[in-house]
């Protein structure tokens, strides 16, 4: 079975991303962006998962090149991707007063590019230092067991930060 790995990190931090512009909006997300949100979360926590169930540690850490990550590195990544977006929408987001409302704000078009666009591997970029791997969860599956962690952290900030039905 092909595993598309990479892909799925950056699927995580569009949803991250989502709440960036969301927030951005207002302070608080209407029900119907929240169930969006949430299902986005819980179907790239299951495809991350899929993705890293069953390999052995030859296969978590092998690189395609020296200059490329292992799946073991990747699933750190997006573990520590996750506290880090959420600790900034937390931090400068929620804290910042909602900008006025505009035509450049239109959260619903944000959102479709942030879905569209962000999964795009045209571009390259480096992680920022912050984001790179360095064995701060002491293995593979340290790694996996602290996605779940955050994620479910991550829900249960969406979840009290919409308004309710």
């Amino acid at each position: 079975m092909k595993r598309t790995f990479a892909p799925l990190a950056i699927v995580v931090c569009a949803v991250l991303a989502l709440f960036f512009a969301g927030y951005a909006q207002a302070q608080q997300l209407p029900p119907g962006d929240k169930d969006k949100g949430l299902q986005l979360l819980e179907s790239t926590k299951k495809d991350v998962l899929d993705a890293t169930r069953g390999l052995s540690e030859a296969q978590r850490n092998f690189k395609s090149a020296p200059d490329r990550w292992s799946v073991a590195e990747c699933m750190e990544h997006i573990a520590a991707a996750e506290d880090f977006l959420r600790g900034l929408i937390i931090e400068k987001i929620m804290a910042a007063p909602a900008p006025p409302a505009g035509p450049d704000r239109d959260v619903a078009k944000i959102d479709a590019g942030i879905i569209a666009n962000v999964p795009d591997r045209t571009n390259k970029v480096q992680a920022p230092e912050p984001l790179k791997p360095t064995n701060r969860f002491g293995s593979p599956q340290g790694s996996i067991d602290h996605f779940v962690e955050t994620r479910a952290k991550t829900e249960d900030f969406l979840k009290d930060h919409s308004r309710p039905s």
